[in-house]
């Protein structure tokens, strides 16, 4: 891929637009399903539960409080396979010019 470092700015916040849980997770805590307040939508994608939720602190596609954001956010990963995910679900079009750059 070319500089990861410019993914963020080029996917306008994927990852804080859509929420994943791993269908691993769901087993591993019993939990039969998950919904979120607001959520726009809900559906499978690789392995991921995808909920369509834009967080409130999304600002021109960066986070508005990332010197402080939570801490499931801090473990979100610039180009780990969720933020790829994220990237597949949120904006189609860059995930297909990512894909041929990796």
């Amino acid at each position: 891929m070319s500089n990861i470092n410019d993914l963020c700015k080029r996917c306008g916040g994927a990852c804080c637009k859509v929420q994943l849980f791993s269908e691993d997770w769901l087993q591993a805590t019993g939990a039969k399903e998950v919904h979120y307040d607001g959520e726009k939508g809900q559906y499978k994608m690789d392995g991921y539960i995808c909920i369509d939720r834009v967080c409130d602190h999304l600002k021109d596609g960066l986070c508005g409080i990332y010197e402080d954001r939570p801490f499931n956010c801090k473990q979100f990963k610039v180009g780990s396979e969720k933020c790829l995910i994220a990237i597949k679900a949120s904006n189609p079009a860059l995930y297909k010019i990512l894909n041929l750059e990796i």
